[in-house]
């Protein structure tokens, strides 16, 4: 990595627990080697605490230093304590990876049949090809009962759906069928 001496980078690490590409690395290394590296994790993501507002940095000790005088006084105890229930309770984890995996299954094994072009996904969502405008998708998929994310231009024929419980993205196929054909 080719970085500037006076530069700091910052990596989001939200969705690392998702992540099953044997490829992935997470960049704990280099603040290990003592690189200006800042790294965020969140409890929004898997742990299903984003209401809460909980995560935490990563860094080496000069940098947190420096970061220190940016804190606030007050701390959201509900949130830390949950977030610190959450990453003890492992089962927990792994059952919130494995309904996600299996939500992403039931979508993607439609959208294959049905020959739909998706970007795969490490996370708990993924973008799809509606291939018609995404201000037409929303409402038609609505009168479904299924809610779709927001335009991300310029990708306007493109639909990100985040997952829920596998039996709920049968739902969602099944309004995708009827809006789509």
């Amino acid at each position: 990595m080719q970085v500037s001496k006076k530069s700091i980078v910052f990596v989001d690490e939200a969705y690392h627990e998702y992540v099953t590409d044997s490829n992935y690395r997470s960049m704990i290394d280099l603040v290990k080697s003592s690189k200006d590296v800042i790294i965020s994790r969140t409890a929004s993501k898997v742990h299903g605490l984003a209401g809460l507002r909980v995560g935490f940095a990563i860094s080496t000790p000069e940098i947190v230093k420096r970061l220190e005088s940016y804190l606030t006084d007050s701390l959201n105890i509900v949130g830390l304590r949950a977030a610190i229930a959450s990453y003890q309770d492992k089962r927990f984890q792994a059952y919130s990876i494995d309904m996600n995996n299996k939500a992403k299954k039931v979508v993607t094994e439609y959208l294959d049949t049905k020959g739909i072009q998706y970007l795969d996904s490490q996370t708990n969502f993924m973008f799809i090809k509606t291939d018609i405008d995404i201000s037409d998708f929303q409402p038609a998929m609505e009168k479904h009962g299924v809610l779709v994310g927001r335009p991300f231009p310029p990708f306007t024929n493109w639909c990100r759906l985040s997952m829920a419980k596998p039996e709920q993205m049968q739902k969602f196929n099944d309004g995708f069928g009827k809006v789509l054909g």
